[in-house]
């Protein structure tokens, strides 16, 4: 398996870390290859080669039986791209899984003639394309003559116990993710501001990562300095603080795949504001789990979180409506085993007996 530091920051680590919590790597014998870590450059650049030459190296000596492979867009596609034409000339099984909700726009508008042709090969010699939602499955029509593809959604950490509506904080909103335009923060901040002189005790609880000084800049400028709490990228124990304390979540995104913070927002219990866009309406069934607007649309979010901070009552029941959702449809009980039957597929002929090991006894 290839893909970034299961330390990083970012939805494929989330991914990664949630397959390996729920036993994926004690039922199968796979060697996880970092290519991308946080850090400098350098360090970037020695962790990405050193995982491509360990790579050779287990194929040359015939140790692959099979690649997953993590892509995004851009360098992460590139990058990974070195990975499946290696394996395609040892003729090794290739699952190339795509996690960018942006990736049909990274291929026509920021590819020249060249990536654009490297990226149609490896996607048309792929053994099996996995993707995050239906909708991909036209995403990728245009792109790919390989019809072999699978959904795979995401699913979120199930915690151990989910706070009931009444020890939430009223008025506090969560926000996770970039803190950027692709994320729909700056339509937040101004879909918040008329909400201030309404709910006087409004928070905006923001955990990730952006352009800080344009970030302060913008709270500024719409006096909202008493109702955004900038917390830096959360994770762990933290972020599991945040998701039990607020009454709802909010992702006002412009592009998304299937957001694990959606996911994890509704393993909480807590109801959701966000976009008709991506694999997100297989998610938030409007007015059911959470509300549903347009991308862009910042007098209808606006409304959204104030019938939210209104209602009570709505919230609990939309809370409850989509703890239930991930526990029937996007928890690990529900997707591993999908996933242990696409390993069964591509990989068993190619693993020797001796090596798969009973579940209760494999070590991890």
């Amino acid at each position: 398996m290839v893909g970034p530091s299961m330390n990083s920051q970012g939805g494929i680590a989330s991914v990664v870390m949630s397959w390996k919590s729920a036993g994926l790597f004690e039922r199968w014998p796979i060697t996880y290859l970092e290519t991308h870590i946080e850090g400098g450059k350098l360090d970037k650049l020695r962790v990405g080669v050193f995982a491509f030459l360990r790579f050779l190296w287990m194929l040359a000596s015939n140790r692959v039986a099979c690649v997953h492979l993590h892509v995004g867009r851009q360098r992460s596609f590139l990058r990974k791209s070195a990975f499946a034409l290696a394996a395609i000339v040892f003729r090794r099984p290739v699952l190339l899984h795509i996690h960018s909700g942006r990736f049909s726009v990274y291929f026509h508008d920021d590819c020249n003639w060249i990536q654009r042709h490297i990226i149609r090969f490896v996607l048309d010699q792929a053994d099996q394309l996995i993707v995050l939602s239906k909708v991909w499955h036209e995403v990728l029509r245009p792109i790919s003559t390989n019809r072999r593809v699978t959904v795979l959604e995401n699913f979120p950490e199930t915690p151990a116990l989910v706070p009931d509506e009444a020890a939430r904080i009223q008025h506090e909103i969560l926000f996770l993710g970039l803190l950027n335009r692709d994320k729909g923060f700056y339509d937040l901040l101004e879909a918040i501001a008329p909400l201030c002189a309404e709910f006087p005790s409004i928070m905006l609880a923001c955990g990730g990562k952006g352009n800080q000084s344009e970030v302060v800049q913008r709270i500024k400028q719409l006096r909202l300095e008493k109702h955004v709490n900038l917390l830096g990228w959360v994770s762990g124990p933290s972020k599991a603080a945040w998701l039990s304390r607020s009454s709802f979540f909010v992702l006002p995104s412009y592009v998304e795949g299937t957001p694990m913070g959606i996911l994890e927002a509704m393993a909480w219990g807590m109801p959701v504001v966000s976009t008709k866009i991506g694999g997100i309406p297989d998610l938030v069934e409007h007015g059911r789990e959470g509300l549903l607007i347009e991308p862009g649309d910042i007098a209808g979010l606006r409304d959204a979180m104030r019938q939210l901070l209104r209602d009570d009552e709505e919230r609990r029941h939309m809370g409850v409506a989509a703890q239930k959702k991930v526990d029937r449809h996007f928890s690990a009980r529900a997707i591993m085993p999908r996933l242990h039957r696409l390993y069964q597929e591509y990989c068993e002929k190619e693993i020797e007996p001796s090596t798969l090991l009973p579940m209760t006894n494999r070590k991890s």
